[in-house]
């Protein structure tokens, strides 16, 4: 553990400061209430956010994590300040070259993401179907677009079990538009159990209430649990930001985020 990834003042504790291309997404460990607030890693120093090297300094360590490989370590080479008001920029860390960065060694685990094969692409577009076919506010051949233009991915998003399938799709019309993102995980009778089911239908544009879209760019296993967390690029008007969500129970569900960026 290097010093600089201990605040300074009275807890001590060994934050670790977890980074998806650059922008800070996640402090583990994550606060569980007020009291347990991680410190910042960022502060503003007139309307500029730069590092608060308290924390983190140049020169300091990096672990960088590539799907297949154990974590290699590199260093902190510079900061890209953001700005604090107007068109807010975040700040990003550079000096690692892969998606995934810490400030501390991190287990991890290689998912081993790729496009679908055949069959796993044929059961992901049935549960796309199944899925639109429940809203009727979409015609039929809605529906054939948004299946035509669907993307299949497949990850094995934990240990000893099957692979997931992730499946997206957004879709633009004259006056309307849809983002779909459905995430399907194997279930213990064979089945296959939707434990993300994002369905939002809206407007053609930004001013006519265009839907929020969410990609999920990658994962990784933060807290050596054996069971990946997913990275998830969420857009809507003149906004962006990447959430770290958790499965919990079953579900996903917001565990940290950042890289925020917003006019």
């Amino acid at each position: 553990m290097s010093a600089a990834s201990e605040p300074s003042g009275a807890t001590g504790k060994p934050w670790n400061f977890v980074f998806f291309r650059g922008l800070h997404v996640l402090t583990l460990p994550a606060a569980t209430d007020e009291g347990e607030a991680a410190p910042a890693l960022f502060i503003d120093d007139g309307n500029q956010v730069v590092l608060n090297e308290a924390l983190l300094k140049l020169g300091d360590p990096l672990w960088n994590y590539g799907q297949g490989q154990e974590p290699l370590e590199s260093r902190v080479e510079r900061v890209e300040a953001g700005s604090s008001y107007g068109c807010e920029i975040p700040p990003t860390v550079k000096g690692g070259w892969h998606d995934v960065m810490s400030t501390q060694p991190i287990a991890g685990r290689d998912a081993g993401w790729r496009e679908a094969n055949p069959e796993e692409r044929r059961v992901g577009l049935g549960l796309l179907a199944r899925r639109v076919l429940v809203k009727p506010e979409l015609s039929t051949r809605r529906m054939a677009e948004i299946l035509s233009e669907a993307r299949v991915r497949s990850a094995q998003l934990a240990n000893g079990e099957g692979r997931a399938l992730v499946i997206d799709s957004v879709v633009h019309w004259e006056g309307a538009s849809v983002a779909v993102l459905l995430v399907a995980e194997p279930g213990d009778g064979g089945e296959w159990v939707l434990t993300w089911d994002t369905f939002n239908l809206g407007g053609a544009n930004d001013s006519d209430g265009a839907p929020e879209t969410s990609e999920v760019l990658a994962s990784a296993d933060l807290d050596d649990d054996g069971v990946d967390e997913l990275f998830v690029n969420t857009s809507a008007y003149e906004t962006s930001h990447i959430n770290v969500v958790k499965r919990t129970a079953g579900a996903w569900k917001p565990w940290g985020w950042g890289g925020g960026a917003s006019c």
